[in-house]
């Protein structure tokens, strides 16, 4: 009897994982077919290359590994160690959560990208740029409302800009029509009601700033000491003209970030979302700043 109920469970593991290998079998060919799909219908892109495959049977997650991307006009490819993805109720046209996680981003200075700023990248000291891209957004489409939520871009021994934003009155139904694209009238009656309801954008460095202090100390021909002395003159000249005290903090804290250039972050804090045609309207650029409540901190 026990013999007979140890072979009732080896045959339900085996069952079990033939069933799992084969429903992951019919998923990766899938997502294969789909990668040929978005090559094919990508004008930019001419070839993806990849190795490892991993889609999410129960949670619609899709993982790739050693990834190659040749961009059409360009000989080089852009190597990638790893892209995640994950999105909830992927059958709908708009899912209402994604994730995207684009790691081990590699590229040579060499890559024909770089051609008109090669040789400043050079002589600042890059010649491998390594680095990633993520970002995560929720969309809620009763309420028209957009969350794009720690999109980060990051490269190594440059820096990172970290931002947040978030939108409303925003159909992306309309602006995002399946098999089609939205007409000019479209474009022309959505976009200028889409409200900004807040934002906050973090930049931290990572010797960027240095490597292009230097650079231009050397391409000026000055004193380095005369040359680093420039910017703060000019942010002292517009600091003794100027009356607004919002833009009298946001000058202030530009020319603390540049004694200690390590992190500075702009944030948008308006006291009810802002139309985007209200900024065609703006005479001043100190109208944007007090109409979106913007602050810069470091």
């Amino acid at each position: 009897m026990k013999k007979n109920i140890l072979f009732i469970v080896i045959g339900i593991i085996i069952g079990g994982l033939t069933a799992y290998g084969i429903v992951n079998h019919v998923a990766v060919k899938r997502a294969k077919a789909e990668i040929t799909r978005l090559v094919d219908s990508t004008p930019m892109l001419e070839e993806i290359q990849y190795g490892n495959i991993q889609v999410g049977l129960i949670r619609s997650t899709f993982g790739m590994q050693d990834i190659e991307l040749r961009l059409a006009g360009y000989k080089e490819p852009i190597r990638i160690d790893r892209i995640d993805l994950d999105v909830s109720e992927p059958g709908q046209q708009i899912p209402p959560r994604a994730k995207a996680e684009i790691r081990g981003i590699h590229l040579s200075t060499r890559h024909e990208l770089f051609n008109p700023v090669r040789v400043d990248l050079e002589a600042m000291g890059y010649q491998d740029i390594a680095g990633l891209i993520t970002l995560a957004y929720h969309y809620d489409a009763a309420g028209k409302r957009l969350n794009l939520n720690n999109v980060t871009i990051q490269a190594d021994q440059m820096g990172s800009v970290r931002f947040d934003l978030a939108l409303t009155d925003l159909d992306l139904s309309r602006l995002a029509m399946k098999n089609s694209k939205p007409d000019v009238a479209t474009l022309l009656t959505t976009v200028p009601m889409i409200g900004v309801a807040g934002g906050r954008l973090t930049y931290s460095d990572d010797s960027l700033l240095q490597r292009l202090l230097h650079r231009s100390v050397q391409l000026s021909g000055q004193e380095s000491s005369v040359y680093r002395c420039k910017p703060k003159e000019k942010l002292n000249q517009l600091l003794e003209g100027e009356k607004n005290e919002r833009v009298r903090e946001i000058l202030s804290t530009m020319k603390n970030f540049i004694d200690h250039p390590k992190s500075i972050t702009i944030s948008l804090n308006p006291s009810k979302p802002v139309a985007v045609f209200r900024f065609f309207l703006m005479k001043k650029p100190v109208d944007f700043l007090e109409l979106l409540n913007v602050q810069v901190t470091i």
